[in-house]
């Protein structure tokens, strides 16, 4: 579905550009300058001797007013080091001129296209602002290829160990990873009425199943002993929380400490020792998955654990389950 929603958003962009000019042209019987700078809003930009420029990016006269105090003071922290400051309204580069003058570098941002984005970023590159173009080697949309990255044993117990050193809240949520199969978001939004100790289960409500479907995740009692040494927070509804009123976020930077932690432990017995192979948390999921299949777990079960509607290997289970069933034939 997204792949067709890309695809729909880059047509309807491009048949829109007509529309944008005659916008343009428009406002410019109110405002000139509308009519002035046209390349710029398709990445055609002056060329300007300007390097390890700082961006800042305002839209309007409101944007710009509301980032003049950062912009003040990244003048007065870095005088001699360009600013450049984009924004879409001429108002807006009126705005810029009358705050700070010649010392930020104005130009208007290019539209929401492939092409003067890749050309905005290649001026970038070329005056200096940014080391790279974020757009290079980015493809057109296309069909989705699915994941293949299955953790080894050694890999998973690694990943056990640092996130065991870490502790909670993303520590214990990846160790639960592992230890029930679920997804990464089921089991960080993980409540307390959700959870019955007694009867050692896990409810997921159908509104916050993925295929809205509500799902009974048995617990082990090593996920129990996990869940029983969180305290629980009488104003906290979450397992899993830092402010008490929301679950967490923040599993880029978590995922960063646990890779961290992987190779200090790797190069305390070889100091030329690498970094664990790229992975996901969501390739958790699919390594307990093929991990049951070499359990000899049957198909339809590790079907209902990870909560599929189909019942068949040829389904949604087919991306995760990565066991060739050697043996089996």
């Amino acid at each position: 579905m997204h792949i067709f929603l890309r695809y729909c958003y880059v047509v309807l962009s491009y048949l829109l550009i007509p529309l944008l000019l005659l916008h343009l042209f428009w406002k410019g019987f109110g405002n000139r300058d509308y009519w002035g700078r046209i390349g710029e809003r398709f990445g055609w930009f002056p060329r300007r001797e300007i390097n390890d420029a700082i961006w800042v990016h305002a839209v309007s006269v409101g944007e710009v007013q509301a980032a003049a105090t950062l912009v003040q003071a990244l003048l007065e922290r870095y005088p001699n080091q360009p600013l450049v400051l984009t924004t879409i309204t001429p108002t807006g580069s009126d705005r810029a001129r009358a705050l700070f003058g010649d010392r930020v570098v104005h130009c208007y941002a290019p539209f929401d296209l492939d092409w003067p984005v890749r050309r905005f970023f290649n001026w970038c590159v070329e005056r200096g602002h940014v080391a790279q173009n974020p757009c290079s080697g980015l493809k057109p949309p296309g069909q989705a290829s699915s994941r293949d990255r299955v953790l080894t044993d050694s890999e998973l117990a690694e990943v056990w160990r640092s996130s065991k050193k870490q502790g909670y809240p993303f520590g214990d949520i990846v160790q639960l990873l592992i230890l029930t199969a679920q997804r990464r978001n089921e089991v960080a939004g993980m409540r307390w009425e959700e959870v019955d100790l007694e009867r050692k289960t896990w409810t997921i409500p159908a509104e916050r199943a993925k295929n809205k479907r509500r799902h009974e995740v048995p617990l082990t009692d090593r996920a129990l002993k996990i869940v029983r040494g969180i305290t629980k927070l009488d104003d906290c509804p979450f397992v899993f929380s830092r402010t008490h009123k929301t679950a967490v976020s923040g599993f880029s930077k978590a995922k960063r400490a646990i890779d961290d932690n992987i190779l200090g432990a790797r190069q305390k017995n070889d100091e030329e020792a690498t970094p664990l192979p790229h992975w996901t948390f969501h390739d958790l999921r699919r390594t307990a998955t093929t991990g049951m299949a070499r359990l000899d777990v049957a198909p339809h079960v590790a079907d209902a654990i990870l909560n599929h509607k189909d019942g068949t290997i040829s389904g949604v289970a087919a991306i995760y389950n990565r066991h060739g069933y050697t043996d089996e034939k």
